[in-house]
């Protein structure tokens, strides 16, 4: 690879970085593995590409998030959770049900499907590691094994180097190990270099009985995610799918209402952030700054502080009969309701 496209990588990983710190980890992971196999392609450190493909990536993720993150303690990085172990079951269970469907086969099954999946994924992984150690040999079809081998290598390179970073990062800042959304590029990293074994071992070889198991299992995990296909929302944030739609029907009300009427909204603590962004937005400035309500502090709300109405989440849904509260407003995605008092 050149240098110049050594730069150009480095600054789109840096760009990665900054616009997402989720994949800090795994875009340091793959600048130190493609350094280490070229290196090892060319028998020597290449430095220029080593440093094309660091330092300005490095520089310019530096320059776009630590200013806004100057002073943020580390308590605020609190998405995540305290071991591997841990990590490994919920990205596995992120995989294999992002999303319920109706007629789910393997939801149908329980879930004895989730302890088969989660003892697989180290076994897989160790097999990954020891394929891509492995020297290349030569075959027929060395040229095809050749690019799966260096796919592979760069995929597995990469995981580890971003396990390690994540196991210092954990002993010496506490920074818990990726969960759900955090978790997205371990997920594709594995899956990718899940594919590249696969492929590998697909070819003129004695033992592609492995490649052809590995190809059911890929196949099957396709199949997963095409049951799982839904653009209504974002899995774990399906609470605040139709916050935009709720503040659509906040706005409507508001309109019958005199004029000059100052609005004060109580909401649950999940839609604060969108309600608030949507107020500033789109300039609502007879809207006061939404505050999150609780069960108890909604009913206070409502008497002494004088909210006029109140935004709940489905899980919140219950409180419309016991404070007595009218609907004007509902999002059939997220089930988040508006209402407000019916006297």
């Amino acid at each position: 690879a050149s240098v110049a496209a050594a730069l150009t990588a480095s600054l789109a990983m840096g760009l990665g970085a900054a616009a997402n710190l989720s994949v800090t980890f795994e875009a340091a992971g793959l600048g130190v593995t493609a350094v280490a196999l070229e290196g090892i392609r060319q028998r020597r450190l290449p430095w220029r590409h080593a440093l094309a493909l660091t330092l300005p990536g490095l520089a310019l993720a530096a320059a776009l998030t630590l200013p806004p993150l100057r002073g943020a303690p580390a308590s605020l990085f609190y998405v995540g959770l305290p071991t591997l172990g841990l990590s490994i079951y919920n990205l596995v269970d992120a995989t294999l049900f992002a999303a319920t469907a109706p007629n789910d086969l393997l939801a149908a099954t329980a879930r004895w499907a989730m302890a088969v999946a989660w003892g697989a994924v180290p076994a897989l992984f160790a097999l990954m590691v020891s394929a891509a150690a492995l020297p290349r040999m030569r075959r027929p079809d060395a040229e095809r094994l050749s690019r799966c081998h260096d796919l592979l290598s760069l995929c597995v390179g990469t995981l580890l180097v971003s396990l390690a970073l994540m196991f210092t990062a954990n002993a010496v800042g506490g920074l818990l190990f990726p969960q759900d959304r955090t978790g997205l590029p371990l997920i594709a990293l594995f899956c990718l270099a899940l594919g590249a074994l696969t492929r590998a071992g697909l070819g003129p070889q004695d033992d592609r009985w492995a490649g052809r198991m590995l190809a059911v299992m890929m196949a099957a995990l396709c199949v997963r995610q095409a049951l799982q296909l839904q653009v209504q929302c974002y899995g774990i944030w399906r609470y605040d799918a139709g916050t935009r739609r709720l503040a659509g029907a906040l706005v409507n009300w508001h309109e019958t209402q005199p004029p000059g009427t100052t609005v004060r909204l109580a909401a649950s603590w999940r839609l604060e952030p969108s309600l608030n962004f949507y107020r500033t937005m789109w300039g609502l400035d007879w809207l006061a700054p939404v505050t999150r309500g609780s069960e108890r502090g909604a009913a206070g709300h409502f008497g002494a502080e004088g909210w006029s109405v109140c935004a709940l989440e489905a899980a919140d849904a219950h409180l419309v009969e016991r404070l007595g509260l009218r609907p004007i407003g509902a999002d059939l995605v997220s089930g988040a309701i508006l209402a407000e008092p019916s006297s």
